[in-house]
């Protein structure tokens, strides 16, 4: 998400989606796409540091993507690993 501090007009890059991916264990099931959202997110908040909010939006709307992706990835490798008929 996304947020503007109208009072002290500082952007914050919150992204419950990677959080949502580290609990899926994405860090060791889908590293490419976890990792390169951590990157994104970082390159985000480093532009809203320039002042440069489109950039900065651009990058955490990629983040957000690639955090899906990566939780979706490893949700569907944990579930590959459990046999069938376990609950």
């Amino acid at each position: 998400m996304v947020a503007i501090d109208t009072r002290r007009r500082r952007w914050s890059f919150s992204l419950p989606e990677l959080a949502a991916a580290g609990t899926a264990q994405a860090e060791k099931l889908s590293p490419f796409e976890y990792v390169a959202a951590e990157e994104y997110l970082h390159k985000a908040r480093e532009e809203s540091g320039y002042a440069q909010y489109e950039s900065a939006t651009t990058y955490a709307s990629r983040a957000r993507e690639l955090a899906k992706e990566a939780r979706k990835k490893a949700l569907a490798a944990s579930n590959k690993d459990q046999p069938e008929g376990a609950p």
